[in-house]
């Protein structure tokens, strides 16, 4: 069986839509990791979060399968996020940011995914923990979210240069590519990343599909109209189906695959659109003959 560690904050979010609100469970460990268990692998999750989480929450996050390595629970409350989504644009502010987070001794692993969210993990700790991993996967979120009067910036960290070198494939969305790269279109975007020593990146443009890039090709995955809750954790639902897919599959099927998991139930919200295996095969062979 594939071994994959996951490593992010857990979150709670406040997710505000026009007609509702409501607050779920949230963060890469939870989408990335719930997605996993139902391709029928069990992460490692190495998280921060706090008591205020609450204990019917823990059980639910224990009763689906959730491995956690060292203790995740400390002192500080749990990051929460309060997300305002209308239309196409969606705001993010910061209630609470949960402690760092440090590797322990940790074993190898097929793959290891590094999404913090916002600040949990330094440079440094990431490159240690990219040493754990055969196959490494980043998404960068965390390491440009900086919290301002609570309101959630991107900025450029140029420690992610030291960083990108050890990573084999990575995501970034149009203005994750422009903050690191400084560049507008995404084959320039992709080239700069490639050049910094990303083996494969992945660049979404919402309901214009994705795109990957590597050194020698170049792939599109379009994606059919489709009616968007709030699409929130939906990036960590790509990034989570690419990798498990890699381990599988060739490039070009590896981003349809991570496309179809993605959206194939964007029109629900927050962790009811993590799809289950034969939901994410269907919208596979149907997004393989839409391309």
């Amino acid at each position: 069986m594939m071994s994959v560690l996951i490593v992010g904050h857990v979150t709670l979010d406040k997710i505000q839509l026009p007609s509702k609100e409501y607050t779920s469970l949230g963060g890469p460990p939870i989408y990335m990791g719930l997605l996993m268990m139902k391709m029928g692998v069990e992460p490692k999750v190495l998280t921060r979060f706090g008591a205020d989480i609450g204990d019917e929450r823990i059980r639910w996050i224990l009763q689906n399968g959730l491995k956690f390595i060292d203790k995740p629970m400390v002192k500080s409350p749990t990051t929460k996020f309060r997300i305002r989504i209308e239309e196409d644009s969606r705001e993010l502010e910061i209630i609470d940011i949960c402690d760092e987070i440090y590797p322990s001794n940790l074993n190898n692993f097929d793959a290891v995914l590094i999404a913090p969210v916002v600040g949990e993990l330094s440079v440094s700790t990431a490159i240690e923990l990219t040493k754990k991993g055969r196959f490494v996967y980043l998404d960068p979120q965390g390491f440009l979210r900086q919290a301002k009067k609570g309101k959630v910036l991107l900025t450029k960290n140029d420690g992610l240069n030291e960083l990108l070198p050890h990573v084999d494939a990575m995501k970034v969305d149009m203005e994750e590519g422009y903050i690191i790269t400084q560049r507008s279109d995404p084959k320039l975007i992709a080239e700069e990343l490639l050049r910094k020593g990303v083996k494969e990146v992945i660049i979404t443009m919402g309901r214009h599909g994705a795109k990957l890039y590597t050194a020698d090709a170049s792939y599109y995955a379009r994606q059919p109209h489709t009616n968007v809750m709030d699409a929130v954790g939906a990036g960590d639902l790509l990034g989570a189906a690419y990798t498990f897919a890699r381990y599988n599959m060739q490039l070009y099927d590896a981003l349809i695959f991570a496309l179809s998991c993605s959206t194939v139930y964007i029109d629900r919200p927050a962790l009811e659109k993590i799809p289950d295996a034969s939901s994410a095969e269907r919208q596979f062979a149907m997004l393989k003959n839409y391309q």
